[in-house]
Parts: C-alpha cells; structure tokens; sequence
C-alpha cells in the first residue's frame, strides 16, 4: 500500500462555491474541520475516514441557515428577554452560578480544596488586620478556575462587576481598559474587528480551505504528502508556490483554531439577535 497520499479527489473548482459563501457557511465549514482536528470522535469510538472521504468528494457541504452559533437557540432567547442583555455581554444568570457551585463541589470531592479554602477565608475576613492575609479573597473569581485546571479555554464567559454610580462615559472607559488588560493576562485574544468579505475574500486568496482539507486528509489517513506537492496544487499559477503556502499555512492554522471559531460564532449570534 502507498505511504503517499492520493490525491486524485483533489480540485480547486469544487471550492469555487466559497466566492458566495457568507459568514454561517464559513462557519458551518470551519466547524465541521474543527471537530475533526478536535479528535472528539476518537473518545466517542466514531470512524472519522468516512467523514474525510466525503469532505474530499464535496468539500462544500450544506448547512442549516438557521443556525444561530455557540449558543442554542433557547439559550439565546431566554437571554433577551432582558433587553440590556446582548450575546457577547449580558447579566451573569443564575444558571452560570448554580453550574459553577456543582463544578466547585464536584472539584472538592476530587481532591481539589482551592475553592474551600478561600470560601473560608471569606467567612472570617472582618478579623483579618493584614492586607497579606486578605489577599486570597480578591483572586479573580475566574482565576481559581485556571488556578484549578491549568487552563483558560473553559473561560470563554467571565464574570464583571460594574459600578452602575460612574458615569457612562467612565464606564465605557474603564471596561475598554479591563478588557484590554484582561485579555493579555489570559491570553485570550480575539479580532479586534468583526469579520466581513474582506476576510473571506483573503481566506480564498491563500486557500486556506484546500490547505486544511489536504493535511487533515494527511493526518486522518495517516499519508504522506510534501509542502511542495501541497504548493503545487493548490498555487499553480504562482510564481513562488512554496512561498505562498508558507503563509497559506500560518493563516490557515490561525483559522481552525477554536477560538477563531468562537469569534465567528459570536458575531453570528449578535447578527441573528438584531
């Protein structure tokens, strides 16, 4: 059996589709990628082959319109039914609170004391007299979450308090600073901008999508293919092919990050909401 990829499904004109694409096809295209590099379906016991030979044949798959992004639609909507609450900031409900009880009682029982501890120093913080001894009480709530798995992903909500006595013009300022601040303290960046049909258009341009689906072909099917080869197949008409996919691959890396997908989820939620 060749160790080489075959590449005989490989056409640049079954993408000719994406020049019409909007945002819920990209995203809807992305997802499906990114639940394959997520190897999810490897826990589940799932044959992901058959998903990759079909994403060869039809690498524009349908989707559903109507989707409405990382929240369900009954999610969303038991949100709005306050009107100051918007997809990407809105009053933490009663839900996120209770959920994170039963995760900090899950953590405790474990192994893993973190919240206990600081809960009891809470209890006894009017007889503390050294600003040492009160320091554990003012971690960041959403701190002792990376404190206790090591990690940010699972902080893509976060808790803030607002001080609704400052003026709007204050506020507006103060939360820019927090967020800037906050994001560089987790490292959790994001587009700065909202993504429109500049963004697709450059994500056509690289090929970014015949790229992905090249090397997840590689990977899922365990294959060979060289940078070279990819090049040329996707750059036939560049003067510099190997060049080109140089930053085909940086750009396209980026892309199938979930937190890239995250960002568009959300745009797509805030654009359903409206």
């Amino acid at each position: 059996m060749s160790k080489e990829l075959d590449v005989s499904w490989f056409d640049l004109s079954k993408y000719d589709e994406l020049a019409s694409m909007d945002l819920n096809g990209w995203c809807y295209l992305l997802e499906v990628r990114q639940f394959i590099v997520s190897k999810v379906w490897e826990n589940a016991g799932m044959d992901i082959l058959p998903m990759i030979k079909e994403l060869q044949e039809y690498p524009i798959l349908m989707f559903n319109d109507n989707r409405r992004g990382f929240f369900s639609s009954r999610t969303l909507d038991a949100l709005r039914v306050y009107p100051f609450n918007t997809y990407s900031v809105y009053s933490t409900p009663a839900i996120h609170v209770w959920q994170d009880r039963e995760w900090e009682a899950e953590s405790a029982e474990n192994g893993n004391e973190l919240f206990q501890k600081i809960w009891k120093q809470c209890e006894v913080f009017e007889r503390h007299s050294t600003p040492e001894q009160d320091a554990p009480i003012y971690v960041p709530y959403d701190f002792l979450y990376q404190q206790t798995t090591n990690s940010f992903e699972n902080g893509l909500q976060t808790n803030v308090t607002v001080d609704l006595t400052a003026t709007d013009e204050q506020i507006l300022s103060d939360f820019q600073h927090w967020l800037t601040e906050y994001r560089k303290a987790t490292g959790y960046e994001s587009n700065k901008n909202n993504f429109s049909d500049k963004d697709f258009d450059e994500w056509r341009k690289y090929q970014l999508l015949p790229y992905i689906d090249l090397t997840l072909s590689r990977d899922i099917e365990g294959k060979k293919i060289t940078n070279a080869k990819i090049a040329s197949l996707i750059f036939k008409e560049t003067d510099d092919p190997v060049g080109a996919l140089r930053t085909t691959k940086k750009k396209a890396e980026w892309l199938l990050r979930r937190k890239t997908l995250e960002a568009i989820e959300a745009q797509i939620g805030a654009l359903k909401g409206n």
